[in-house]
């Protein structure tokens, strides 16, 4: 019992030093900017979008850029090609009132490696099948690379909301 007794002493005498002895670090990976290039480029991208002017927003995209977002099965990827038949397709379904910025966008800088635009916007479409009017909120993720060209975009919004699902 009293073997027991000391170990437990002294188990809890490390764990209390080591808790007291360690200091609490903070890591940094980079700078967060209000105002960047590719923030510029984000705003670009959407407006062309707005306007359904698709070989502007695309160019915008490396052509090996890859798609995805909340409403795909997890490890999902879409092609640039891919996204670009899927946003024809949207324009179709609906019309675009306006796409407006939610709050201001930010970049991150990582670093190491590149950085990403983090934006929020609210999309007013009216659904051509029934007229109805949707609010959509959505916030983008994308990826740049060190030519400001857009290589990777994550997407959240729901699906549920713009097609009645």
């Amino acid at each position: 019992m009293k073997t027991k007794t000391n170990l437990l002493l002294v188990l809890t005498f490390v764990c209390i030093t080591t808790a007291f002895g360690q200091k609490e670090t903070s890591q940094t990976n980079g700078t967060i900017h209000n105002t960047h290039k590719n923030i510029d480029t984000e705003y670009k991208v959407i407006k062309a979008m707005e306007q359904n002017d698709f070989d502007t927003a695309f160019g915008y995209y490396r052509d090996d850029a890859t798609f995805a977002s909340v409403n795909d099965e997890p490890g999902t990827i879409f092609t640039k090609e891919q996204a670009e038949k899927y946003r024809k397709l949207f324009h179709q379904r609906f019309k675009i009132v306006s796409m407006e910025m939610k709050r201001p966008s930010l970049y991150l800088e990582f670093d190491k490696g590149n950085g990403e635009v983090f934006s929020w916007w609210v999309f007013h479409l009216i659904r051509q099948s029934d007229q109805k009017e949707i609010l959509m909120p959505i916030h983008f993720i994308n990826s740049f690379d060190e030519n400001g060209k857009i290589i990777n975009e994550f997407a959240y919004y729901s699906d549920a909301l713009a097609y009645g699902e």
